[in-house]
């Protein structure tokens, strides 16, 4: 195993880690400092960063020290300004206009995206999305970072304003071969719950946002038909379509609203 670092400023959390790090066979340094200054005097492989609240504090420290080709995972626990709930915390933490939209739970991921690649551009990288989600309280990016001048450059022309929202990171949010692959050797002591947020993940179309059907239907005052259903008509009119990791309720379709919107209210009416 490759020389491992784990810190955290609570001293409790490192006499934890250390603990779990001795059950497991895990040989480590343990440190209780300020991890800007650790990242900023090593260059590491990987680097995850998992603070409580959010990660806005460490990211140009984390994107100086992880190296090109590295892996980088954040982290953040703040999904009010993250997801639009509190414009003011994000304008502050995350240099974005945000407004709460119908897909909030990927617009924060987006805007967490956009934010690590503002960071890793100071020191001309940029990350590759590998895996991105939304699961309860947290958003959680994962990442090869490259250092290539034509990746950068590429990264900068996908943090764009949507909506009126952003600037956000609008390329691909996951890797569908390495997911594919994941799946492949999946171990069953994990939860059934992290395989089905995988598997859809790696069906998920590269389209910006997702509709929420009960909300669409709601305002419609309609009743829902079945997913499958919607997604056939949306198939066979040539568009784009798929479920979402992010909402059980949702599609991911390159079609426009009102499309939707017709093939909702070609149904007859709720009671």
């Amino acid at each position: 195993m490759k020389h491992v670092l784990f810190n955290d400023h609570n001293p409790l959390a490192v006499r934890l880690t250390e603990k779990n790090a001795q059950r497991y066979g895990i040989d480590a340094e343990f440190y209780q400092e300020d991890v800007n200054v650790l990242l900023n005097e090593r260059r590491s492989e990987v680097v995850d960063l998992d603070p409580f609240g959010s990660p806005s504090p460490f990211l140009q420290a984390a994107g100086r020290s992880v190296v090109h080709k590295g892996v980088m995972m954040v982290t953040a626990t703040d999904t009010a300004p993250l997801s639009g709930a509190s414009p003011n915390s994000a304008a502050r933490k995350y240099h974005v206009v945000l407004r709460k939209l119908p897909w909030y739970k990927e617009l924060a991921v987006r805007v967490l995206l956009g934010y690590v690649q503002h960071h890793l551009m100071i020191w001309e990288k940029a990350m590759v999305p590998i895996f991105s989600y939304f699961v309860e309280h947290h958003v959680r990016v994962i990442g090869r970072v490259m250092k290539r001048p034509s990746t950068v450059s590429r990264a900068a022309r996908l943090l764009k304003i949507v909506e009126g929202v952003g600037p956000l990171w609008t390329g691909r949010l996951h890797d569908r071969e390495i997911l594919e692959e994941t799946l492949k050797v999946w171990d069953e002591d994990y939860s059934k719950e992290s395989r089905t947020v995988l598997s859809l993940a790696s069906e998920e179309i590269e389209t910006v946002g997702y509709y929420n059907l009960h909300l669409l239907a709601k305002s419609l005052k309609v009743s829902v038909p079945p997913r499958d259903q919607i997604m056939e008509e949306l198939k066979s009119m040539g568009y784009e379509v798929s479920r979402t990791a992010f909402d059980p309720r949702a599609l991911k379709t390159n079609a426009p609203e009102n499309v939707l919107r017709e093939i909702l209210t070609s149904r007859k009416p709720r009671p």
